[in-house]
């Protein structure tokens, strides 16, 4: 029997694109695919995505190196 998360998640697969899919697969698996205890719980997660997308990720653009 397939739960909501699994099928989301076999959703998520098919997405990848050379561009951004692994980060939309990312983003599915970090806030889509988790159970929240509350919104001070949802906030934490959503600042540690923002600061790995923002600062540790590499990107493409910049030659595969992070931002910072």
């Amino acid at each position: 029997m397939f739960t909501y998360g699994n099928r989301l998640l076999k959703k998520v697969k098919g997405l990848r694109s050379k561009r951004d899919g692994i980060t939309e697969q990312d983003k599915a698996k970090v806030i889509y695919l988790k159970k929240f205890e509350g919104m001070e719980h949802i906030k934490i997660v959503l600042d540690n995505y923002i600061v790995y997308y923002n600062r540790k990720k590499i990107k493409v653009q910049l030659k595969r190196m992070s931002p910072v």
